[in-house]
């Protein structure tokens, strides 16, 4: 209930700053709001999952289940897409993240919370690692080991895609990303991450997909026949199909970062008490993700074909007049300065007058104002462009906090709780989940800023390593499944009869 009424202030919130930005409120000061609304919601989030429980702290919270465990596997999968649908040719390293992540939802009994289930399938409080051979543990340290490079490997790509959320922090630092780190998943863990998730996307369905929907319906009647586009989809498809073909090095890692997300889904789905209730959960994931990447690209290839190319080919004379809106901020430059009209324009590049095209390379498009510029372009506020710009960073921000918690519990659950006390009860190993959580916030703090930037090499060999280590103990495994010999049931010995008194 609090979930929905937090969702249901902040999507009123954004809709009266939208209409106080039309009725002539400055857009900077509506876009501080904004951010300021959201980070709001994300605190309360925070404070109202607050629990004391090991299960929701590992899996998350019962209530809710079907919508969290969902909305959490389909952020997992939506990060692993914005890793590379900014790349030129996506739709092949795409079909690969999916791939990899199915793949890695079907690695079961290498993680160690199923005992957390509810209904439990197994009552007994034992450790999740006890009984069968040393595979087991090298597959669960092996999938630890991708889990970890996979947040590395976001941690990379994703600096400059977090500073809205991050409240412009410096992408080189890690403190505030270690701050917002500590403080979400220390008080809630996964159930507080799951609320998180609802929220953001159930915000990206009503601000991004319900305008992206009511557009294609505006232009269904422009669009071409369906004859041209049935045989563009027929091109486009056996071009996906031939770059499939070729093995390459993005694409093995695409795969494997879709692995490392579809291992993390898995601990995101094993709230759900069957296996049914799991298959449907990824299912509607899958679709969800698919939906919102689909919109992502549509917004892509609008602004990159449908303003940029057009402006570069374009006279400034013809060009629309959203190009010089105030409220814009400069996201265009031309010759190295940024317009007011036409006329200067022309001024800038010494063309003389605004209906002689410009050269090739005298505009700069600022990647950070592309959304509210393609907002204004299409007749909405240019504060919902800023939203279309804050939602994917926070989803993939979400992302990259399942798989910390998914590291720290790994790391309490096997290591802490198995060396220092096996026999702790579930309020110690909660303790020990929170200093895995402090401890590798403390570290990104810390270490963040000396690191510097990961070699992409070094985090491809890393997954590799993981990923043959895990192959090679899930085979083991599977043979030793396949040979083990039923235990025969052991008959109880009758009990002696009494003897009689005499």
């Amino acid at each position: 209930m609090s979930t929905a009424l937090i969702f249901a202030l902040t999507l009123a919130g954004l809709c009266i700053l939208m209409l106080t930005e039309r009725m002539g409120m400055p857009a900077p000061l509506a876009v501080t709001g904004s951010y300021v609304l959201m980070g709001l919601a994300a605190v309360g989030l925070a404070l109202l999952n607050m629990t004391s429980r090991l299960g929701r702290f590992v899996i998350g919270h019962e209530r809710g289940a079907h919508l969290t465990a969902t909305c959490l596997a389909a952020t997992l999968l939506l990060t692993g897409f914005s890793l590379f649908r900014q790349a030129p040719d996506p739709a092949p390293l795409l079909l690969f993240v999916l791939l990899g992540w199915i793949g890695g939802l079907m690695l079961a009994g290498t993680r160690p919370w199923r005992n957390f289930r509810h209904p439990p399938a197994d009552p007994a409080d034992r450790d999740p690692l006890a009984g069968g051979s040393g595979a087991r543990i090298v597959a669960g340290l092996a999938l630890l080991v991708l889990v970890l490079a996979g947040a590395l490997l976001i941690w990379e790509r994703s600096r400059l895609l977090w500073s809205p959320v991050l409240l412009g922090s410096d992408p080189t630092r890690m403190t505030s990303l270690a701050l917002v780190t500590g403080s979400l998943l220390v008080l809630g863990g996964m159930a507080g991450l799951g609320r998180l998730a609802l929220v953001a996307t159930a915000l990206a369905l009503f601000t991004g997909v319900l305008p992206a929907a009511a557009e294609m319906l505006r232009l269904l009647p422009r669009l071409p026949e369906s004859g041209l586009v049935l045989g563009e989809a027929t091109v486009r498809l056996s071009a996906i199909l031939k770059g499939l073909s070729a093995p390459s090095w993005p694409l093995a890692q695409a795969g494997l970062t879709g692995l490392v997300f579809g291992a993390a889904s898995g601990q995101a789905l094993a709230i759900l008490p069957g296996r049914s209730e799991r298959l449907a959960g990824g299912t509607m994931a899958i679709l969800l993700a698919v939906l919102l990447c689909g919109v992502m690209l549509l917004a892509d290839w609008q602004i990159r074909a449908g303003i940029i190319e057009t402006l570069r080919t374009t006279p400034p004379g013809q060009w629309p007049a959203f190009v010089f809106d105030p409220g814009l901020g400069g996201w265009l430059t031309a010759c190295g300065s940024r317009p007011d009209d036409a006329l200067a324009v022309a001024l800038a590049c010494g063309t003389g007058t605004p209906r002689a095209p410009l050269p090739l390379d005298a505009l700069r498009v600022d990647d950070r104002f592309a959304l509210p510029a393609l907002a204004v372009s299409l007749g909405w506020p240019v504060l919902i462009g800023h939203v279309w710009t804050v939602l994917p960073a926070w989803l993939s921000l979400i992302g990259f906090l399942v798989l910390v918690q998914v590291v720290a519990t790994g790391l309490s659950e096997r290591i802490l709780f198995r060396l220092l006390r096996p026999r702790a009860l579930r309020s110690a190993r909660l303790a020990y989940g929170r200093l895995a959580v402090i401890g590798l916030a403390t570290g990104m703090a810390l270490a963040g800023g000396q690191i510097g930037t990961l070699p992409s090499d070094f985090l491809l060999w890393m997954q590799l390593g993981a990923a043959l280590l895990l192959a090679v103990a899930t085979c083991v495994r599977i043979v030793e499944a396949l040979f083990r010999r039923p235990a025969r049931p052991v008959m109880p010995e009758p009990a002696p009869a009494p003897l009689e008194a005499s």
